[in-house]
């Protein structure tokens, strides 16, 4: 069994809470330091982030009248009893490694980038903070807050599903899409998909809500949430009169396209649902071609981040526990799995079938609890023959395995 630290931690496990924030220390910067004049504004995506966010987008837009410039160097400062902290750079940060690219910015347009707090040796807790970034000559500041986690469904703005009202009033309430059973689009702005879709694209947080309708004319409402390079779906079927499902949901890994649907998928690409690589995935459709007059621009966003990640990327599937803390992926090595979370990755081949390894894959993955995550795997070819091994995240092994 071969065990292969996957991750460099930029925050680290070992380094507990109240040694972390005691690394803080005063801001350098005074207030007269920003700029107040109004020349360059800079703005978060939202102002106020749940905890779980990994990765944040800025805006920079330039209202002066001449081009501005910016790189994509920032800081992060914390508000601590009442002023501002800096945050302790890790090890791995090398300052001004980011400094050579530069994006200009004309006059009365907007630039955007990205931070997180991957580069910092911090604990990211709830709380107030400060992006400061440096444009051209000027320096900039924009507070945003980091808060509660959610689960998901009181994203964005959106009235929760659980708050929704029994009998939909769809011309007031906040979805994106309305499609007939007839798959006719009666509402909502295909506008508003493909924003959803440019946002993923970005690696932006973003959701999208829409409704479809049963045969009976019974309405369905859909969430789905990506944060943190997954998508949470939610499905809303209480107003279903032929179903007791209510309100269920299931993490995905993936947005793909098969030129006709758009869906939500473990499987990185369609191609691996029937490759040579025996893999088995669940796949969802969100969307179909003939709801849609600007479908190509839909599927090009689609196809276009699926071969940018397939460049990088040799995952073939991923399948993410119920609470969202770990996924596994599996490659073309028929026996290789990983598990990974945000502070935690480990690679490993299964070994415990000796008496039976040629021919032998993990197909797919199940978790079954928080911490346990089950390998089906096959002999290739012989599809009647099931073997199982369960992988524990915290004692970091297999704990059991049989037919």
């Amino acid at each position: 069994m071969k065990r292969v630290l996957l991750l460099l931690l930029v925050v680290g496990i070992a380094c507990g809470l109240a040694a972390c924030q005691g690394n803080l220390v005063q801001s350098p910067y005074a207030e007269s330091d920003f700029d107040a004049s109004g020349a360059v504004t800079l703005t978060t995506e939202r102002s106020s982030y749940d905890i779980s966010v990994e990765s944040y987008t800025y805006y920079i837009t330039n209202n002066t009248e001449e081009p501005i410039q910016f790189t994509p160097d920032y800081m992060i400062e914390y508000l601590s009893d009442g002023q501002w902290s800096t945050l302790p750079r890790s090890e791995e940060y090398q300052e001004g490694s980011a400094s050579q690219n530069v994006t200009t910015v004309a006059p009365g347009e907007t630039g955007s980038g990205s931070f997180s707090f991957w580069s910092y040796d911090f604990t990211v807790t709830e709380g107030t903070y400060r992006l400061i970034k440096p444009v051209g000559d000027l320096l900039c500041q924009v507070e945003f807050t980091i808060g509660q986690q959610r689960n998901g469904d009181d994203a964005y703005g959106y009235t929760p599903l659980e708050q929704l009202p029994e009998t939909l009033d769809l011309e007031k309430m906040d979805c994106d899409l309305v499609i007939e059973n007839t798959g006719t689009l009666a509402g909502g702005s295909e506008e508003r998909v493909l924003s959803f879709l440019e946002q993923v694209a970005e690696g932006e947080g973003a959701m999208l809500r829409f409704v479809t309708f049963t045969l009976d004319g019974d309405p369905i409402v859909h969430d789905v949430v990506y944060e943190n390079n997954h998508f949470l779906y939610r499905r809303d079927a209480s107003r279903d009169r032929s179903s007791t499902e209510g309100i269920t949901q299931r993490r995905y890994s993936y947005l793909i396209t098969d030129g006709s649907t758009i869906s939500l998928s473990d499987y990185a690409s369609p191609e691996y649902a029937s490759g040579e690589r025996t893999l088995e995935a669940e796949t969802l459709t969100l969307l179909e071609e003939g709801s849609f007059t600007r479908w190509s621009d839909l599927t090009a966003v689609v196809e276009e981040m699926t071969a940018k990640r397939l460049e990088t990327d040799a995952t073939m599937a991923r399948y993410w526990s119920e609470d969202g803390t770990y996924w596994v992926n599996l490659t073309a090595e028929p026996l290789d799995y990983t598990v990974t979370s945000k502070t935690y990755g480990m690679s490993r081949t299964l070994t415990e079938f000796p008496e039976q390894t040629e021919g032998l894959e993990i197909v797919s993955a199940q978790w079954l609890s928080e911490t346990q995550v089950q390998l089906n795997c096959r002999v290739s070819g012989d599809a009647e023959q099931v073997w199982y091994a369960v992988f524990d995240v915290e004692e970091e092994t297999v704990v059991s395995a049989g037919v």
